[in-house]
């Protein structure tokens, strides 16, 4: 059984909103329950993670015509939008070109294929119409979409860096500003994953832990840098 809720819930602890059966549908408490939910499956979460993640070659397109490409995926989710989908869409991109010859007249389509995949797996799907310059192309995009997905043998949903962000956040900085650490590393592998394809040569463990250690050495946080060097996980 869970703990009744107040009438005030300005006055309802942190400990309060963890014990209640509703915490799920709580406001007060989503960082809380969250950050609960990586401490109890902290170690088969991030077994799991690195278990399951994979390092891309290094493809033939040039380092300009990937920046673009990547810079189109940032663009589409908008400052509020989903890293996990914008990752997905340059592991589909990477994975694909690295594999496949594409010609400069098609690279942009086999972005948007990508992005419109990676976009359908993290339920923020969009139409066809909004990927594509025209109406007509809109089923060159869906039969490229189809390609993309049988040539790489319908692979389950990567693991991208993201996923290692969140849960270092999550578990070794501090809950009341976890989120922002979390965002300042974003940014930072973002960057970086706009800027220089051979960082995608690098496992995404790897690629998170150096956007962590970054941003908490900006944000002069040595005490949570500390903690992270000494996470055995």
């Amino acid at each position: 059984m869970g703990t009744s809720v107040a009438k005030n819930d300005e006055k309802r602890s942190v400990s309060d909103c963890l014990d209640s059966d509703s915490q799920l549908n709580n406001p007060c408490n989503d960082i809380s329950h969250e950050i609960k939910y990586y401490q109890i499956y902290e170690t088969e979460f991030f077994g799991y993670l690195k278990m399951r993640q994979r390092m891309p070659n290094l493809s033939y397109i040039s380092n300009v015509t990937r920046a673009t490409m990547m810079d189109l995926f940032v663009r589409g989710e908008g400052p509020r939008g989903n890293a996990v989908t914008v990752q997905t869409a340059a592991w589909y991109f990477d994975t694909f070109v690295e594999n496949a010859a594409v010609g400069p007249d098609r690279v942009k389509l086999v972005a948007a294929a990508c992005y419109w995949i990676a976009t359908k797996l993290h339920g923020s799907s969009k139409r066809a119409t909004d990927l594509v310059s025209s109406p007509e192309k809109v089923l060159d995009l869906q039969t490229l979409e189809r390609f993309i997905l049988k040539f790489l043998n319908f692979p389950r949903q990567p693991v991208v860096a993201q996923y290692f962000i969140t849960y270092w956040s999550m578990v070794v900085c501090d809950p009341s500003n976890c989120k922002e650490f979390e965002a300042a590393a974003t940014f930072i592998h973002t960057a970086g994953l706009v800027k220089s394809k051979v960082l995608s040569m690098n496992y995404p463990s790897v690629l998170a832990a150096a956007a962590m250690c970054t941003a908490l050495n900006m944000l002069d946080e040595f005490e949570i840098l500390k903690r992270l060097g000494k996470n055995t996980m």
